[in-house]
């Protein structure tokens, strides 16, 4: 079952590709078919294969030449990597389903963050109408956890975006928000805190080592998503060690 788990991440990572292409540039992620963003030619099933085209093709599209961006490996393999630890962590079930919605949306969510410093809202809208639906389905009792995780966690950006206007951008308050609804109450906490605490520390070394200002900007988004998949494997042992302080 894992190995099947690994290669549906190979594919799903090929199509968070398109989404991560195609969203920020309000292009339909089903129609038409993959074809090479550089020259335009559609792509054959031949040039789809995740990982295993990119290797065959050494990086390079086989009709105009230019060179294949490294996030598309990467992506196709971190998904494959993430959906295997999230079936190590829950097994088969509805919250398998539920936290491969949460990463699958957050990495496409990063991706774009760190390309284009915006995060759609086309995106965030359909993570939550997924959760809503799944919640509905198999879980309706985690609603209200859910609406409270999501308004603590985008109150929690909320907040310093209202002090200091323009210091914070509107999609990572509601993309915290997403999140929230995701691990609900008080999960929401401790995943926005690990993201906002890990962004500071490498926001300030990245400062320091490029020679920035505090005025330098640096997307929020991947590392709210680093601290919502931290707390979604580790939450549990990271509060255990804490708590072991007091």
């Amino acid at each position: 079952m894992l190995a099947i788990i690994i290669l549906l991440g190979l594919f799903i990572g090929s199509f968070l590709n398109v989404c991560i292409w195609r969203l920020p540039r309000a292009q339909s992620t089903v129609w038409p078919g993959s074809y090479c963003p550089v020259c335009g030619h559609d792509l054959q099933a031949g040039d789809l294969i995740p990982l295993l085209s990119f290797v065959l093709r050494r990086g390079s599209c086989r009709y105009c030449g230019q060179a294949i961006a490294w996030r598309y490996p990467l992506v196709e393999a971190g998904t494959a990597l993430g959906m295997a630890a999230l079936y190590a962590h829950s097994g088969w079930g509805w919250q398998f389903l539920q936290d491969a919605l949460l990463f699958c949306g957050l990495l496409v969510a990063s991706a774009i963050d760190m390309e284009l410093r915006i995060i759609p809202n086309r995106l965030l809208t359909f993570m939550t109408l997924a959760f809503l639906m799944l919640c509905l389905l198999f879980s309706p009792e985690r609603f209200w956890p859910a609406f409270w995780g999501a308004l603590s966690a985008g109150l929690l950006l909320l907040a310093p975006a209202l002090l200091y206007p323009g210091g914070m951008g509107g999609g990572d308050i509601k993309m915290a928000a997403v999140i929230g609804l995701y691990l609900g109450w008080p999960s929401s906490l401790l995943a926005i805190f690990l993201g906002i605490l890990i962004g500071a520390a490498a926001g300030l070394g990245w400062m320091v080592r490029q020679h920035k200002d505090l005025k330098a900007a640096i997307p929020l988004g991947p590392f709210l998503s680093l601290g919502a998949m931290l707390t979604l494997l580790w939450g549990e042992q990271i509060l255990a060690w804490y708590k072991q302080f007091y």
